[in-house]
């Protein structure tokens, strides 16, 4: 049916004033200021520096001159949800500083530094972060010790266990300080998925009442919903229990059960990513290394993209030259089976199949395979 010429004028005239009125509302918004530096001994003049969002969606960007740089922008209220982070990205590394936006407040970013400043969430935020460094530093150095003292002498498994699951209880009793501080903040956020995800490792962390008295701003946050959903259905991976088997679509696009590798007479890395994941890039270029180090007779790694298509995974596949298995997840089903929150994520197996340890990352995968089977520099 044709509308009358009238009624199309009305509908134009409506769009456009919707339009307008929402210009005009993010014009009237306030805004956000950062002033970075970075620091000479970091060598990243003339680099880009990104402002990304908890799920990698890219706020801003600008380029690092004479040491320092500056973003701005329009504040919007969704920006509440979301922890952001600074991130430059270079050969073999890259440097990551958290920062919570808050509307016309400027913060202070050294890359050099975990977390932004200048504000009292910011700063509260820095201060927490650093406190959490400090404990693993000092426990990573004990295990270190106890790792090289094992090439000399019988080290238990319990000793390492005990020794890991202390630190993880003391950076969650730090976290339950910070969250009864902040418990309708972001800050507060941050402590709450750092006490949730030491739960799935350490049975003796307890979360129940762990919600009670938070606002809003937590208890509607989508990272803290993800935690809280994993745990409610109890498949929080805890270590020491048996993998999980499943089936997947291996880069040919036939299916294959997980357990083609798993518990199959090797050390098994499960490296989980996605395409639109800029740092899993580096995760997936370190288990390559890890791949070329450690014999195939005594490690296996699979790495399973979470969604996206095959197609994506070939590109990724060909482009980083990943000899190993790729397998998609494509109803993220398995990353979820595995409490899979934030990516890149790993977990290793032991010859068995069972779990040594997850939520690995970053330094933490060479660390903690050189344990189980001799330690390697990875450059």
């Amino acid at each position: 049916m044709k509308l009358p010429k009238r009624d199309i004028i009305l509908l134009v005239l409506t769009a456009v004033i919707i339009a307008a009125a929402a210009a005009w509302s993010l014009w009237q918004s306030p805004r956000w200021y950062i002033i970075g530096s970075a620091p000479g001994s970091l060598t990243i003049e003339g680099v880009k520096v990104y402002l990304e969002d908890d799920q990698l969606n890219q706020i801003d960007s600008t380029i690092i001159r004479s040491g320092q740089f500056e973003l701005s922008g329009r504040y919007h209220a969704r920006y509440k949800q979301h922890l952001m982070r600074l991130v430059v990205r270079v050969p073999h590394t890259r440097y990551v500083t958290a920062a919570i936006l808050e509307p016309g407040q400027t913060i202070y970013v050294d890359l050099t530094q975990y977390a932004a400043g200048g504000t009292p969430l910011n700063d509260a935020l820095s201060a927490y972060m650093d406190a959490c460094d400090s404990i693993e530093t000092e426990y990573y150095m004990e295990l270190r010790k106890l790792s090289l003292s094992a090439l000399e002498k019988d080290v238990s498994l319990s000793e390492i266990d005990a020794i890991y699951a202390q630190m993880q209880n003391d950076v969650v009793a730090k976290s339950k300080e910070v969250l009864e501080a902040h418990p309708n903040d972001l800050v507060g956020v941050q402590a709450l998925v750092a006490i949730l995800e030491r739960a799935a490792d350490v049975p003796s962390i307890k979360i129940s009442g762990l919600i009670e008295g938070l606002g809003p701003e937590i208890l509607q946050n989508d990272r803290v919903k993800r935690m809280r959903k994993s745990a409610i259905r109890g498949l929080m991976v805890k270590d020491g229990n048996q993998f999980f088997d499943a089936t997947l679509t291996d880069a040919n696009g036939k299916p294959v059960r997980l357990s083609k590798y798993a518990g199959q007479g090797k050390f098994t890395i499960l490296g989980f990513w996605a395409s639109w994941c800029r740092p899993c890039t580096d995760q997936l270029t370190l288990l390559n290394l890890m791949a070329g180090k450690y014999s195939s007779n005594d490690l296996e790694i699979v790495g399973i993209q979470v969604g996206g298509t095959l197609t994506g995974l070939r590109n990724t596949r060909s482009k980083l030259l990943l000899n190993w298995p790729q397998l998609l997840d494509s109803d993220q089903s398995v990353a979820e089976q595995y409490s899979v929150a934030f990516l890149p994520e790993a977990i290793l197996l032991d010859r068995e199949g069972y779990i040594l340890a997850s939520h690995l990352s970053g330094k933490q995968l060479p660390d903690t395979l050189s344990y189980y089977l001799g330690y390697h520099e990875f450059h």
